[in-house]
């Protein structure tokens, strides 16, 4: 229980953390296809693009500490069954 409340107190910052990332990727995608005629006449767009691949990378980068700690308390879910289980403890209710 206790090791559960550590890692769902760590969880908000690492989301809000991949959240800002998405949300300055999409922004920039969203001024990029509204100035798209203007990109492609100056022949730009292959920067865009790669620009826009940047932000995406940053933004994996970003996410994988949330994932990890998603996996982790799905694992400590799935052990506390498997040690219930096991130990045939009851399951307590709150």
């Amino acid at each position: 229980m206790v090791v559960s409340e550590t890692v769902s107190v760590r969880i908000i910052p690492a989301k809000k953390a991949w959240n800002l990332r998405v949300e300055k990727r999409v922004s920039a995608t969203s001024a990029m296809l509204g100035q798209m005629k203007g990109i492609k006449a100056m022949g730009l767009a292959p920067a865009f693009f790669n620009r826009i691949q940047g932000l995406r990378h940053i933004e994996i980068k970003k996410s994988q500490r949330y994932r990890i700690f998603m996996i982790s308390l799905h694992i400590l879910g799935m052990y506390a069954l498997v040690l219930r289980k096991f130990y045939r403890l009851p399951l307590l209710r709150f």
